[in-house]
């Protein structure tokens, strides 16, 4: 079975400090399955993660 990964899921999963930090990686360690994104995600991932010039 497929699974289809949001972006909440990767932001939890990279940030210690969100509050389903927790879960995301529970389900991580523990769920084998085939995660599926999208090249939005990825994007959407980079622009949460970037910081504007300063």
């Amino acid at each position: 079975m497929k699974v289809f990964a949001d972006t909440a899921y990767f932001i939890a999963l990279l940030n210690g400090d969100d509050t389903a930090h927790a879960r995301a990686l529970a389900y991580s360690r523990h769920a084998f399955r085939e995660i599926v994104v999208t090249e939005f995600v990825l994007l959407e991932l980079a622009d949460a993660f970037c910081r504007p010039p300063t």
